[in-house]
């Protein structure tokens, strides 16, 4: 299973890959380093031919990922420049600054929002709205889409999707007769019953002979 994800990974990725060279300079890519390269070149490593493309990313965790996404890559006859910034300021000036010109990064990680607001208004960034057809055949969640989406059209792709735990209160649940929810829906449910039973609460109110609004004798 897990393989076969990689591989649903890689070919999504080989697709953008297309797109990325199509919409960038050309020329042989530079080597890693803090500057911008290419956006793609061909080329050959390890005699194989192959096209190069460049990624820009402030994150040093990813640098490992993508030269082993670069290496299985290159069966698709492509291959990764990957480009590390240790600061994100320095990151987002030194992208802001080169995307217009013939030296922008192929693929690049990016915000969402009024930031990637920008660049699309500014004609700066490739749809991607047909390559996202591909993520949501392989199980992708669609919504996620709604991030980067722009006058109806896609203009990136999750490079990783983060999952935050959740905890609960057993004793919380068991006063509520609540379940564990396993899904959205169910977790919505049991977020608005307790926010139900919570404005109760809120609304009891001790008399001064120590009973509540129930009648109830308070402990």
């Amino acid at each position: 299973m897990k393989k076969a994800k990689w591989v649903a990974s890689m070919l999504v990725l080989a697709s953008l890959l297309v797109l990325s060279a199509c919409s960038g300079g050309s020329g042989e890519s530079g080597a890693n380093g803090s500057g911008g390269t290419s956006a793609g070149g061909d080329g050959k490593q390890g005699g194989q031919d192959v096209k190069v493309v460049s990624v820009s990313n402030d994150e040093g965790s990813f640098v490992e990922g993508l030269d082993k996404v670069s290496e299985a890559l290159k069966a698709y006859g492509y291959s990764l420049d990957v480009n590390t910034y240790a600061d994100t300021t320095a990151y987002q000036s030194t992208l802001r600054a080169t995307l217009s010109s013939p030296d922008s990064p192929g693929m690049f990680k990016w915000w969402s929002g009024y930031r990637m607001e920008s660049l699309v208004k500014e004609n700066l960034l490739a749809d991607l709205t047909e390559a996202w057809e591909t993520y949501k055949e392989k199980g992708v969640n669609a919504d996620l889409a709604n991030a980067f989406t722009f006058d109806g059209k896609v203009y990136g792709l999750p490079l990783a999707v983060n999952y935050w735990q959740v905890f609960y209160n057993k004793k919380v649940f068991e006063a509520n007769n609540l379940q564990v929810p396993t899904t959205w829906d169910e977790f919505l449910q049991v977020a608005e019953t307790l926010k139900r039973a919570e404005s109760a609460r809120s609304r009891r109110r001790l008399t001064a002979d120590g009973r509540d609004s129930s009648g109830s004798k308070s402990s």
